[in-house]
């Protein structure tokens, strides 16, 4: 993800350099799992949620504690969602969570980026893709692993999500929901 980053935002410029951190080689590698959904509250996408809630018991039967996963979006009307699903779900107690300004100059060895995004509402995600800022801060919030949920054939549309589509490879898991 390093290296995306570095593309869309510094033209190759950046210099890379990792704190040491507890080896999570044993995590499936950066990833986009595609969910898929026609039901949208504001920017919220039901859906993703419960993805959401199921990827990180996933990382966590995994030996990940809950205080190295970052869950944020590009937008409040998610992170507040998600604030719900951690307060709701007591094993998630600990997940850190809230909009991608919210972690501008923090650093997790675990980064999930859950997108949402009301597909009749467009204008917000060319917002959030209109500059690479978003994305990159999203991304450099990353030490270890980086992992996105949302449509990819919505959000591939947009500029640097559709680098993004190209460096991450899908997970084996699709998720479509028809309400």
């Amino acid at each position: 993800m390093f290296s995306l980053a570095n593309q869309i935002a510094y033209n190759g410029h950046m210099v890379q350099q990792t704190a040491s951190i507890a080896p999570l080689d044993h995590l499936p590698q950066s990833l986009w799992v595609d969910c898929t959904s026609n039901l949208a509250q504001e920017h919220w996408i039901p859906q993703q949620g419960a993805e959401m809630v199921s990827f990180c018991r996933q990382l966590l039967g995994m030996g990940v504690a809950p205080t190295d996963i970052f869950v944020i979006s590009p937008f409040k009307s998610v992170s507040k969602q998600v604030e719900t699903l951690i307060r709701r779900h007591g094993d998630l107690t600990g997940l850190q969570s809230g909009t991608i300004h919210t972690f501008q100059g923090k650093e997790a060895p675990i980064v999930l980026l859950l997108l949402g995004g009301n597909p009749e509402r467009p204008g917000a995600m060319a917002w959030a893709s209109e500059r690479p800022n978003v994305l990159n801060v999203a991304l450099t919030r990353a030490q270890h692993r980086f992992y996105v949920i949302g449509d990819r054939n919505l959000w591939r549309r947009y500029p640097h999500f559709d680098q993004l589509d190209r460096q991450l490879p899908p997970s084996e898991l699709q998720v479509t929901f028809n309400e």
